[in-house]
Formats: structure tokens, sequence, C-alpha cells
């Protein structure tokens, strides 16, 4: 049993590897690696949220947008990308290249020892994509 479970965070460690993880990062490290990793997304910064601590990206065919959630500190602490149906199964694809499946529309990996859950919510007029610390 302690085999396997180590043969699954070796596992999860090395997918984990070959993927940016925003969580954790300050706002201006986060911005920098969206632009450097993520060219088809641009900083929005047109609306402020009172509520919310936030940055803002979205897609350059208006499909997606990238919330990235921030603590009174300006780090990230959990991100959500809203998407247009049309993207579901790219997606998808992706994250089954990047990281290990849990269960249906779940997959999970390590980055630097921590666990972090990737989620899609599925909704009537688009899906959702929630990352955060497992």
């Amino acid at each position: 049993m302690r085999l396997q479970i180590s043969i699954l965070i070796s596992i999860l460690t090395v997918v984990s590897a070959s993927s940016q993880n925003y969580i954790g990062m300050t706002k201006e490290q986060l911005i920098q690696a969206v632009e450097k990793n993520n060219t088809s997304f641009n900083l929005d910064d047109g609306v402020k949220n009172n509520t919310y601590n936030y940055v803002k990206f979205s897609d350059k065919n208006n499909e997606e947008t990238w919330l990235f959630f921030l603590n009174d500190k300006n780090i990230c602490t959990h991100h959500k990308m809203m998407s247009d149906y049309s993207n579901l199964n790219s997606r998808v694809d992706e994250f089954n290249k990047k990281y290990t499946k849990a269960i249906k529309d779940v997959w999970v990996f390590v980055d630097k020892g921590v666990s972090y859950k990737v989620e899609i919510k599925r909704d009537e007029w688009f899906f959702s994509v929630l990352t955060h610390k497992n």
C-alpha cells in the first residue's frame, strides 16, 4: 500500500512539473507569468470590484475569462476560468495531459509537496474551471 502511494505521488510530481501553478504567486508574478505563458489572454483591468481582490484576464476571442483571486497580501489563493462550451473538449484534453484524473471532471496534481484540485463545473450556458488547494 505504501509503495502504491509513493508511486502515485511520484507520478503526480512529474505531471505537475510540466505545468504552471499560479497559486502562491504575488499579483506581479502572476501577471508576468500569465502574459508569458498564455499569450492568448490579455490583462483586463477595466472593471473594479470592492468585494473581491482579483486579477482578470480575457482571451482574444472573448470566449474565456480567467479570474485569479488574491488574499489581503496580494497572493493568489485560487483561480477560476469561465469558458464557452466550444472549448470544453480542448480543456478536458489539456487537463488529461497535464494532470492525474481523479473522477469525472476532477483532476489532481502536486506542486512542491502541496496537492491541488482542478475541477470543471458545468452550468447551462458556460462551464467553469476551478483550481485550488486540495
